[in-house]
């Protein structure tokens, strides 16, 4: 018996959900009922007529494709499970378990030396994501410190305007920003993909640039909703993996119209797999190319410097500053975008986003 819903990919390519099978008052003929991924309108066909314009299985997911984008740790990974202690859904890495019958549970695999023993990231791992068995997520930071991606997070209010703002930039500097809408439905990720693994730190010096770039020239966003950057560390931590990132079109969140991936007008591409093949991927020279590129011309100079440095939201444009700065301490700190000059609002912005 067929479950519903159910993704189906057409001989075009475009993938569909399967809703459910309507029968006829009259004739008693059968017809499915079903929606384009990327649009919101009820179709139906009979069911030789929904058969003749499938693909031979259901939605043919390309695995080989989708690791050459999506390349991180590939002797470990993440996945999601409910943990009763904490009553939600939380990830963690994927370990080999062995039954011990003397004492009657299963029990995480160790090596000779007491050391938790990883579950690799097979092509089977990825399909089951794919078709929804499983909720994966990959760690980005190899062992030497270096990515294949960079992804911008952003979160709840503002996300739609803030990935395209970057998008924009994006292709100012020859780039082409991927967005896809995150598993919340509430957020996004803007992805970079590159041609070899370049370090972690000139992949991030990539990321925060360009969103600083972007902070400058769009001053009535506040972007309070940019969450976090992937990878999240310029170098992997001693002791641990660095931070996921969970990989998008998992399975169930396709069926719910979210982990997809979006247009310049925030609509999810008809055909995803196809849109999958066209997405660029740079060279290091490229991408050295183009952070120096937006060093040169970043405004904000408190990303120039040392991350410690102090900065003085006076010191850019004293004149500018008419009245003494009031600032409200509560529970948070509260000051008027009128008292400052516009270089120290972007630095103020900056110090707040990263």
């Amino acid at each position: 018996m067929v479950r519903f819903p159910k993704k189906y990919q057409l001989k075009n390519g475009t993938q569909v959900i399967a809703r459910t099978i309507i029968e006829d008052y009259w004739t008693k003929e059968r017809s499915i009922v079903f929606q384009k991924v990327a649009d919101d309108k009820f179709y139906s066909l009979t069911l030789n007529q929904f058969a003749d314009i499938l693909t031979k299985e259901a939605v043919n997911e390309n695995v080989s494709l989708y690791r050459e984008l999506f390349r991180g740790r590939t002797d470990v990974y993440a996945n999601r499970y409910y943990n009763k202690k904490q009553q939600k859904e939380v990830y963690s890495p994927a370990y080999k378990w062995q039954w011990q019958p003397e004492k009657g549970r299963s029990e995480i695999q160790t090596d000779k030396d007491g050391n938790r023993i990883y579950k690799k990231l097979t092509d089977d791992a990825i399909s089951a994501h794919l078709n929804g068995e499983k909720f994966l997520g990959i760690y980005p930071i190899l062992e030497n410190d270096a990515c294949y991606f960079c992804a911008l997070d952003f979160d709840k209010t503002e996300w739609q305007e803030a990935a395209v703002a970057v998008q924009k930039i994006s292709e100012q500097y020859g780039l082409r920003a991927t967005i896809e809408k995150s598993q919340s439905g509430n957020g996004a990720h803007v992805w970079y993909f590159f041609q070899e693994p370049i370090t972690c730190k000139l992949a991030r010096s990539l990321g925060t640039l360009l969103l600083t770039k972007t902070m400058s020239l769009n001053a009535e966003l506040s972007f309070s909703c940019f969450d976090r950057m992937f990878p999240s560390q310029d170098t992997l931590p001693k002791k641990g993996l660095g931070n996921l990132i969970a990989l998008p079109l998992q399975g169930n969140r396709v069926l719910e119209k979210k982990s997809l991936f979006l247009d310049e007008r925030l609509r999810p591409h008809e055909n995803q797999w196809g849109f999958l093949t066209t997405i660029p991927r740079y060279s290091k020279k490229t991408i050295e190319t183009i952070v120096t590129e937006l060093g040169e011309q970043n405004e904000l100079y408190y990303f120039t410097q040392e991350a410690s440095k102090q900065v003085d939201l006076l010191k850019e444009d004293e004149s500018s500053i008419k009245e003494p700065l009031v600032v409200i301490k509560s529970n948070y700190l509260e000051i008027e975008e009128k008292q400052l000059s516009k270089q120290s609002l972007l630095q103020l912005k900056g110090l707040a986003s990263f």
